[in-house]
């Protein structure tokens, strides 16, 4: 029988390995932020808009 900690340890291992992480440039970086404050921006205006009607 498998010990559970050893067994647990490879799956965790297995699972770190499908997902890697890629790199990001600062200049895409910065445009997610952009992107995810113009989101925010025209969230709240519609929130704001239907709201004070």
């Amino acid at each position: 029988m498998v010990d559970s900690k050893e067994w647990a340890l490879e799956e965790l291992e297995q699972a770190n390995t499908i997902y890697e992480p890629y790199e990001v440039t600062n200049g895409l970086q910065l445009l997610y932020v952009i992107c995810w404050f113009i989101e925010i921006a025209v969230i709240s205006y519609a929130a704001f808009r239907f709201f004070s009607s």
